[in-house]
């Protein structure tokens, strides 16, 4: 008889010399009444592009920050904000950077239509059609809590 079954996803931090690399791994816990299973695999998941601003081009303001695209609304829609950049083709609204942000950087912003499985069929399901978008970038203090917590890598600061 089962009685319970949970997936996490979560991120670990792994160091080679220099270089820091970050796995999004997945554990499936099942618990009956024999006993509990737990598996936990590494999960090959979109990341931000660590040098969007060079890669890309900005496309467009938006509430006072750079957009930088390609946009074709409402299935792509960029990357917004320079300083703390998230990519609304990879988040899925799970809120936790508005959590962790101590100093509110982020506000929903509703994007109806949009959906990043068309792009990344491997993402987890999205929560909302909404986007943690960071209005208020400049007054980040690059605390790292949003890019560290982010489950999908959709966000990157930039000092």
């Amino acid at each position: 008889m089962l009685i319970g079954v949970s997936l996490k996803l979560f991120r670990e931090r792994s160091y080679s010399g220099t270089d820091s690399v970050v796995h999004t791994s997945m554990y499936y816990t099942c618990v009956t009444l024999i006993g509990e299973m737990r598996t936990r695999w590494l999960v090959k998941m979109p990341a931000i592009d660590p040098d969007f601003a060079t890669n890309r081009q900005a496309v467009e303001d938006h509430e006072g920050h750079a957009v930088f695209g390609p946009i074709e609304a409402p299935e792509t829609l960029g990357i917004h904000g320079k300083v703390v950049a998230v990519d609304f083709d990879i988040c899925i609204a799970d809120g936790v950077c508005i959590d962790v942000c101590p100093t509110n950087v982020f506000d929903w912003f509703d994007t109806p239509g949009t959906n990043p499985h068309k792009s990344y069929p491997d993402l987890p399901p999205l929560i909302a059609e909404r986007k943690a978008d960071p209005m208020r970038e400049v007054d980040c203090i690059f605390c790292m809590a949003c890019e560290v917590q982010c489950p999908v890598q959709a966000i990157k600061i930039v000092q």
